[in-house]
């Protein structure tokens, strides 16, 4: 299945993360997070590259997407990422004129 079929399953994955101030997530932890989503929800074992996960986080800090207020946190030589605020989370947004219009049909 293609991969961009698998592209709501990711980006709630990403979401779930990204709220966690917990645990610091790095790019192979996302790279893991979206694979393990994807395999508990559709039971494919082939996962998500590290640019499509690059490719995803750039997707949803754009205006297309939901314009996430992400941080990207130097530790040593990696980068981890998380919400710039706490409370936010993709699932908080609400739904576009265009959003509704496409539900109702």
């Amino acid at each position: 299945m293609a991969t961009n079929k698998h592209a709501m399953i990711r980006y709630q994955a990403l979401d779930k993360c990204f709220s966690n101030f917990n645990r610091r997530f790095y790019i192979a932890d996302l790279i893991m997070a979206c694979n393990n989503a994807i395999y508990d929800l559709t039971g494919i074992e082939d996962g998500v590259k590290r640019r499509q996960v690059y490719l995803d986080i750039v997707f949803m800090e754009s205006d297309q997407g939901w314009q996430i207020p992400l941080d990207r946190i130097k530790d040593k030589r990696e980068v981890y990422y998380r919400y710039a605020e706490r409370d936010f989370s993709i699932n908080n947004k609400p739904l576009t004129d265009f959003e509704l219009s496409q539900l109702k049909e």
